[in-house]
């Protein structure tokens, strides 16, 4: 299947690719303690106000885009936020409650076993590409925690744009910035419809990391070039089609 690939450019999804990680930001005691660090800082709001409003401007945002894939950006929710209750200083409040929202709503955080192992393999064969929907607010602090930051050569953030995956222009500026062409790319994601269909858009072959084993039948739409269920398989096995 992956005779007919040469890629130079290994290009990956971040969250539930090389990130093992679940949030619920409607839980009630995320906004309680939100709510009580603002009041902390001098500003007066409650825990249901705080919910409402920030899920009113989430969704006013992607009503309001006219991209096909409408992307938020969390920390200008949250400016919004703070400068209707009163605040008026620098933005190191506003990260600070950003990211604060941030570590109230997760439940799990750890990279997958096989993630450092993999990307520290393929950085000495090829340079390495990070295509991902994420907040950079939250983003910036999660690579540098995991350790993964300095094992790619550009990481495009959707926040940094007002649209997300597919939209085939976030896989372009990867291959731009990367000086390359489709051609010599290869993309691994674990979703379909963001990850597959998105690369498949612009001409980069695709593998599927499948770690559930959730994907069956495509139903007649285009599948991936390969599927795995580890990344370890882009070490055993896998990269002996992938070599030049």
């Amino acid at each position: 299947m992956f005779t007919d690939l040469k890629p130079k450019i290994i290009l990956f999804d971040f969250y539930k690719t090389l990130l093992d990680i679940w949030t619920d930001e409607e839980r009630p005691e995320v906004w309680d303690n939100l709510a009580r660090y603002l009041c902390y800082q001098g500003l007066s709001t409650d825990a249901v106000s705080l919910k409402q409003t920030y899920f009113s401007l989430a969704k006013r945002g992607v009503e309001q885009s006219k991209e096909a894939y409408p992307e938020i950006n969390v920390f200008e929710i949250f400016r919004t936020i703070l400068v209707d209750i009163g605040f008026s200083g620098t933005d190191e409040l506003i990260i600070s409650t950003t990211r604060l929202f941030r570590i109230l709503s997760m439940l799990h955080f750890e990279l997958f076993p096989d993630t450092l192992p993999t990307l520290r393999f393929l950085q000495s064969k090829y340079k390495l590409g990070l295509i991902t929907d994420a907040q950079r607010i939250f983003l910036e602090p999660e690579i540098r925690i995991t350790g993964i930051q300095p094992l790619f050569d550009v990481i495009i953030v959707s926040s940094d744009y007002s649209f997300h995956k597919p939209d085939p222009r976030m896989f372009k500026m990867a291959l731009e910035q990367l000086g390359t062409n489709p051609t010599q790319a290869l993309f691994v994601g674990d979703s379909w419809h963001r990850d597959i269909l998105g690369a498949q858009s612009v001409g980069i072959k695709t593998i599927l990391i499948n770690r559930k084993n959730s994907f069956n039948d495509f139903k007649g739409s285009p599948a991936p070039d390969g599927i795995i269920t580890s990344l370890d398989e882009l070490r055993n096995g896998y990269l002996a089609y992938l070599e030049f």
